[in-house]
């Protein structure tokens, strides 16, 4: 029995059993840098004292980081981590009762992302949201964001703007100096085609025609379009 406990001593005392490398991929170069660096204090450790999951928590706990996973592997020893991150999807601004309007990036999931404010989206859309509670969009929010976005990527915006959903009840979008009154975000799936892609390209040349003298275009009621002068 002794024999066997020395033995298995010096089995698991062996060089070949201390990390010697970590490796790191994503998709993401300054992530991988990243991951890389967190990693690197494991070096030296023994194979059995490297947990993977308490190593996947530490990276998972980057905002930017959406998904690690975190393996050990003999001959030669070492650790690699491959992560997955979080995409800017749209920029998003809302307002903040110290600061005042705030501006930030927003992944699929509807996170805040903590990027610069130059940093490109996925989408190029800009949204006036309400404030994210816990660094999250609410749901519904992010549910009209989707839709504006499928459209936007299938059929194109009839020209360049930004979508204010701060009122559900009545969503708004600003493009080429006229405001224009979309309805409620709830009817979206069945007129938004109707809306953007049927009459606003009519009506958008006669709306900038009125200049400043339009206060806004109407298309809450699709069938019965108004242009409100002021």
């Amino acid at each position: 029995m002794v024999c066997w406990s020395v033995a298995l001593y010096w089995a698991v005392s062996q060089p070949f059993w201390h990390l010697t490398e970590v490796r790191a991929t994503s998709p993401d170069a300054t992530i991988t840098a990243w991951t890389k660096a967190q990693l690197q204090p494991a070096i030296g450790l023994h194979i059995l004292q490297v947990d993977p999951q308490r190593w996947q928590q530490r990276l998972e706990a980057n905002p930017l980081v959406k998904r690690a996973v975190v393996r050990r592997w003999l001959l030669p020893s070492r650790m690699e981590a491959a992560v997955s991150v979080r995409r800017a999807w749209f920029q998003g601004i809302w307002a903040d009762a110290t600061d005042g309007d705030k501006v930030g990036l927003i992944d699929r999931e509807g996170h805040v992302l903590r990027l610069p404010g130059d940093t490109k989206t996925e989408s190029g859309l800009v949204f006036r949201i309400a404030p994210p509670h816990g660094n999250r969009v609410a749901e519904n929010v992010l549910a009209g964001v989707a839709l504006l976005i499928a459209y936007n990527e299938h059929e194109a915006l009839p020209a360049n703007g930004f979508f204010n959903l701060t009122h559900p009840q009545n969503v708004v979008w600003y493009g080429d100096g006229v405001t224009v009154w979309l309805g409620d975000l709830a009817e979206f799936p069945d007129q938004l085609k109707v809306k953007l892609g049927g009459i606003l390209p009519l009506l958008l040349p006669l709306a900038k025609e009125k200049g400043k003298n339009l206060q806004y275009l109407d298309l809450r009621d699709w069938q019965n379009p108004i242009l409100k002068i002021k």
